[in-house]
């Protein structure tokens, strides 16, 4: 497992200035996992949670979202008993934009949700409507990491996508070393890390 501190002392090695840009390799290290993580999704990233609908908070139609770094909501469900069986089926909720919801209906399950998020930093889920049954949702999502900062952590990406990082970090130093040369010396290493990650 390569730690923080082995990876950042292989991107001094890479620049091979000495210790010059030591105090800057953590932040461009920091910016190249950013990049990476806006632009791909790896499992390491995913998550799935069940949430509840509480019929009796004051405002039932927010439901706290389990995470704050949130990325993109690939599903929101809940299932359905069929009739008088036991079989279920699931239905899927549409993402919606809050000004398209003219009319709530007392009366109608959730068809749809959008995000929120307030002042202290908490997210919400928010449903166009609630009904009158308490419902359990089952979410699939994309989740940003946070990157370490202790010398001693270690990441996913540090682990198997070195490669990616390594020529990342470079191209994102690049203009701050005045080495605009090392932008197309990655570009092999970067794009072959890419297609084979």
């Amino acid at each position: 497992m390569t730690t923080l501190a082995e990876f950042h002392s292989m991107i001094g090695d890479e620049v091979n200035k000495g210790t010059r840009y030591d105090s800057v390799i953590p932040r461009f290290t920091r910016r190249a996992a950013r990049f990476i993580e806006r632009n791909y999704n790896f499992l390491y990233m995913e998550r799935f949670a069940e949430l509840d609908l509480d019929l009796s908070s004051p405002n039932p139609r927010f439901i706290a979202f389990p995470s704050t770094l949130t990325k993109k909501i690939n599903f929101l469900r809940y299932p359905q008993t069929i009739g008088g069986s036991n079989q279920s089926n699931y239905v899927y909720l549409s993402k919606v934009d809050p000004i398209d919801i003219v009319t709530i209906e007392p009366e109608a399950v959730p068809r749809g949700y959008w995000q929120t998020g307030d002042a202290t930093g908490s997210s919400f889920l928010v449903l166009d409507q609630v009904g009158t049954e308490e419902i359990t949702f089952e979410v699939h999502y994309i989740e940003f990491s946070t990157w370490p900062t202790a010398t001693a952590a270690e990441h996913w990406l540090l682990d198997n996508a070195e490669d990616v990082m390594i020529a990342q970090t470079m191209r994102m130093m690049a203009p701050y070393a005045n080495e605009p040369d090392w932008i197309m010396a990655y570009k092999a290493m970067w794009e072959e890390g890419i297609r084979t990650l």
